[in-house]
C-alpha cells in the first residue's frame, strides 16, 4: 500500500475554513485518517509476516504459506497503485481465500485472513471485512496492538454501513480496554460516530476526554476547537 502524507493541523484548518462547520472538519480529518489507518494496518501485517515467517521457518507448511501471502500481498500493492481499491480487491480475493482454506490452522492463514479483511475494507466490501476481523479476533488475543487495529477497522466498517451503535461499541472497547493502544484515535472516532447518532452530550464527553487526557495527540488541537464550537 502506498504511504500517505500525514495531513498537518494547519493544512486541515486552512482548507475552505470559512465554509466548514466543526462537524465537517471532524469528518474531513477522519477521511484522511482512515487512509493512514489502512496503511498502518498493512505495514503491521507485513511486519507480522516477516516476524512470524522467521519463527515458523522450520515448518514446511508455514514456509510455503508465508511465501504465498507475501507474493499475493505484493501483487495487491502493485494493483492498488494502478487501479481502484475495489478492482484490486477483486483481483486477489480468491488467492487469499485459497491460502486461508488450504493452510487452515497455520499462523500464515491467520495473517492472510487479516490482510484480506484489510483489503476488502479498502475495497468497500465491509461485510466481508467485518466477518474476517470478527473470526480472527481471538487468534490475536495476545497481541493487543493488532487487536486495536482490528477493532478500529471494525468500527470504521460499521460506521460506513451507518451502524453507528455497533461502531461506537468497537471504538469504546478500545477506550475502556487496559491493553489496547490508539485510545486517542478511538475517542476521536467515537466523537464522530456520536455526531452521526445525534448524541451531542456523548460526543462532547469524548472530545473533552481527548482534550484533557491526550495533550500530545495529533487530534488534540482539532478536538479542542470542536469543543469550543459546541459550547
Amino acid at each position: 500500500m502506498a504511504k500517505n502524507k500525514k495531513i498537518s493541523r494547519k493544512e486541515l484548518l486552512s482548507q475552505q475554513d470559512e465554509f466548514l462547520t466543526y462537524s465537517a472538519k471532524l469528518l474531513q480529518y477522519a477521511a484522511q485518517h482512515k487512509k493512514q489507518l489502512a496503511v498502518a494496518l498493512g505495514v503491521l501485517f507485513a511486519v507480522g509476516i516477516a516476524v512470524s515467517g522467521f519463527q515458523y521457518f522450520s515448518a514446511q507448511n508455514e514456509k510455503k504459506a508465508f511465501a504465498l501471502v507475501a507474493q499475493h500481498h505484493q501483487r495487491y500493492e502493485t494493483l492498488a497503485s494502478q487501479q481502484s481499491g475495489a478492482e484490486a480487491y477483486r483481483a486477489v480475493e480468491k488467492d487469499f481465500k485459497a491460502i486461508i482454506d488450504d493452510y487452515s490452522g497455520t499462523r500464515a492463514a491467520r495473517i492472510a485472513a487479516l490482510m484480506l479483511a484489510n483489503i476488502s475494507y479498502q475495497g468497500g466490501d465491509y461485510d466481508t471485512a467485518i466477518a474476517l476481523y470478527g473470526q480472527n479476533m481471538k487468534a490475536f488475543e495476545h497481541d493487543p496492538a493488532i487487536q486495536s487495529l482490528m477493532l478500529s477497522n471494525l468500527g470504521y466498517c460499521r460506521e460506513a454501513k451507518k451502524e453507528y451503535e455497533a461502531a461506537a461499541q468497537h471504538f469504546d472497547q478500545i477506550v475502556q480496554g487496559n491493553r489496547f493502544i490508539m485510545k486517542d484515535d478511538a475517542l476521536f472516532s467515537l466523537a464522530r460516530v456520536y455526531d452521526g447518532m445525534g448524541a451531542k452530550e456523548k460526543r462532547l464527553a469524548a472530545l473533552n476526554r481527548l482534550v484533557s487526557d491526550y495533550k500530545d495527540s495529533i487530534y488534540h488541537d482539532v478536538a479542542r476547537e470542536l469543543v469550543a464550537g459546541l459550547k
